[in-house]
């Protein structure tokens, strides 16, 4: 006794975006981010470093304002695409610029568009990475203008 079956539709997600044509407006939104990222991200450590090797808190300041400036778009943004149900942002994007120096700026955004303060890691992490950035400039130009 055979049982006649009909090849099974693709029901996995890249085979109903590629349909879609979704997959790929997707994948160049990310792949934007990861440019503008990196873009963002290296400038601003440019001038952090050139700051802290100068001396100069101006420089070291723009730097500074830089990276938060852009913590804060990132939370923005992610905040617009949630609710437009749009292309998410990756987490690690903001703990990476949390890391980077950026972590006033994330938790701006985080307090100021009520976004991603349901989740655990993010309540209790960027403000810990707030204090390690706050404790590293401090010991870096402390150390830095002392020598």
């Amino acid at each position: 006794m055979t049982i006649n079956q009909d090849p099974q539709p693709d029901i996995s997600a890249v085979g109903f975006f590629q349909k879609k044509g979704m997959l790929r407006m997707n994948l160049q939104q990310y792949h934007r981010h990861l440019k503008n990222r990196i873009i963002v991200i290296s400038s601003a450590l440019i001038f952090i470093l050139a700051g802290w090797i100068t001396k100069s808190y101006v420089i070291f300041g723009i730097g500074f304002v830089m990276i938060n400036i852009y913590g804060y778009y990132l939370m923005f943004k992610d905040k617009k695409n949630a609710r437009s149900r749009g292309t998410r942002i990756p987490e690690r994007s903001f703990f990476i610029v949390g890391v980077l120096m950026g972590a006033a700026g994330v938790w701006a955004g985080m307090i100021h568009f009520h976004h991603k303060t349901a989740h655990l890691s993010f309540r209790i992490g960027i403000p810990v990475l707030l204090l390690i950035n706050i404790i590293t400039a401090t010991f870096c130009f402390n150390f830095r203008l002392s020598g």
